[in-house]
């Protein structure tokens, strides 16, 4: 996690993640008021989370399916 101070004062911290369906790096960021130890947990946080929903398989029972049932559907 990395962070940059933007124009208007505020902290934009950034990660970085490897997206395994496309085979491409990929970022996401959040923006918070100030750049402390307690905003900065925080933000990790908020960004494991975001990476998390991006990389999980949205269809529910896309997990269950056997290669017969796919090559079915």
């Amino acid at each position: 996690m990395w962070t940059e101070e933007l124009d208007n004062g505020k902290f934009k911290f950034k990660e970085r993640y490897f997206d395994e369906y496309t085979g491409k790096n990929r970022y996401v960021s959040v923006t918070m008021d100030k750049n402390t130890s307690q905003t900065k947990k925080t933000a990790q946080r908020i960004l494991e989370d975001k990476i998390r929903e991006k990389t999980s398989v949205n269809s529910p029972d896309a997990t269950n399916l056997t290669f017969g049932e796919l090559v079915d559907k």
